[in-house]
C-alpha cells in the first residue's frame, strides 16, 4: 500500500466529505431497518452486531469494487466533479452568495457553520493554491478564503456585528448597554453567537435586516478590491480567526493598505447597522420605561 500525502490536502476534503456522507446515510439507514425484531430469540447484542456488520460491508463493497476491480481513482473522479464548484466559489458571484446566503440562514437562527461543508473546502483550497503560487513567484489569485473573510468581511463574527457593538455600549437603554459591555470580548474575538441569539438579531424583524445586508454587501465590496491588486492577497494558511479584529487582518496580508480597507468595512458596516439600531433601541427604552412605571 503507497499512501500520496499530496492528497491530504485541502482538495481531499472534497472526496471525505462525499464518502462520509456515502457511509452515513447507509449507517442511518439500516439504523432504522433492523434485520431482527426487538425481543426475538437472538440477544439484542448480536442483532446489533449483525445490523452493523451489514452496513458496513454495503459501504465497504462498492468502494473496494470501484477501487480495487475497475481500478477507478475516486479521489480524481470526486475532485474533477467538484472541480466547477471551485471556480465557481473563487468567482465575484461565488464569494458574495456563499458568505450571503450563509448570514441570510443565520438571521433565522441556522448557524453559518451548518454549510461548512459546502464552503470551508473551497475556501481551503483556495488558500493552498494561493500558497502554491506564491512559493512559484507568482501573485495569489484567491479571493474566497477564510483568512480574507476574517480580515475584511466578518468582523466581529458573520454578519459584521462589531460595530452594532459598538452602538451598544452607549446606548440610551439599559439593557442594551449592560449587554453590550457582556459580550464585547467574545466580539472582538470574532464570537458573535451571543449577539446574534441574546440581543437578539435571529428572528429579530429589525436587526436581521441590516445583518443580512452586511451578509452580502462587504463580500461585495472586498473582493474588487482585492481584485484589483490594490492590497495584497492573503496567500498563507492562519486560521487564528479568534485573534482580535486587526491584528488578524494585518497578519492574513501584512499589508498596511489592508488596515485602511478595514476601516472602510467597519464604517461601512456602521452606516447600515445605525438606522436599524436607532429604531431597536427606541423600542427598548419605551419598553424599559413601561416596566418602570
Amino acid at each position: 500500500m503507497v499512501l500520496d500525502f499530496s492528497r491530504f490536502s485541502a482538495s481531499g476534503i472534497f472526496t471525505s466529505v462525499v464518502l462520509g456522507l456515502f457511509a452515513g446515510i447507509v449507517m442511518a439507514f439500516f439504523e432504522k431497518k433492523q434485520f431482527f425484531s426487538k425481543g426475538g430469540v437472538l440477544p439484542q447484542f448480536v442483532t446489533n452486531w449483525i445490523d452493523v456488520m451489514v452496513s458496513a460491508f454495503i459501504v465497504y463493497i462498492p468502494i473496494f469494487i470501484l477501487t480495487s476491480v475497475v481500478h477507478l481513482d475516486i479521489y480524481a473522479a470526486i475532485a474533477n466533479l467538484f472541480s466547477p464548484l471551485e471556480v465557481l466559489g473563487q468567482s465575484y458571484a461565488g464569494f458574495v452568495l456563499i458568505v450571503g446566503i450563509s448570514i441570510f440562514l443565520y438571521a433565522f437562527g441556522l448557524s453559518a457553520w451548518t454549510l461548512v461543508g459546502i464552503w470551508y473546502p473551497i475556501m481551503l483550497t483556495g488558500i493552498a493554491e494561493n500558497s502554491q503560487l506564491v512559493a512559484q513567484g507568482l501573485p495569489a489569485v484567491n479571493i474566497n478564503t477564510m483568512e480574507a473573510g476574517m480580515a475584511w468581511v466578518f468582523l466581529g463574527g458573520m454578519g459584521a456585528t462589531f460595530m452594532l457593538n459598538i452602538f451598544f455600549l452607549f446606548s440610551k437603554s439599559k439593557r442594551l448597554k449592560s449587554f453590550g459591555k457582556a459580550i464585547l470580548v467574545p466580539t472582538i474575538m470574532n464570537i458573535n453567537e451571543p449577539m446574534v441569539f441574546g440581543a437578539p438579531i435571529a428572528w429579530n424583524p429589525i436587526l436581521m435586516i441590516p445583518f443580512i445586508i452586511n451578509g452580502f454587501l462587504l463580500p461585495a465590496i472586498v473582493y474588487p478590491i482585492l481584485r484589483s491588486g490594490i492590497i495584497t492577497i492573503p496567500a498563507q494558511p492562519n486560521q487564528l480567526w479568534f485573534l482580535p479584529i486587526g491584528v488578524s487582518t494585518y497578519m492574513v496580508s501584512q499589508d498596511w493598505k489592508g488596515l485602511i480597507l478595514l476601516v472602510v468595512t467597519l464604517a461601512i458596516s456602521g452606516l447600515v447597522y445605525y438606522p436599524f439600531f436607532k429604531v431597536y433601541e427606541k423600542q427598548c427604552v419605551d419598553k424599559e420605561k413601561t416596566l418602570e412605571s
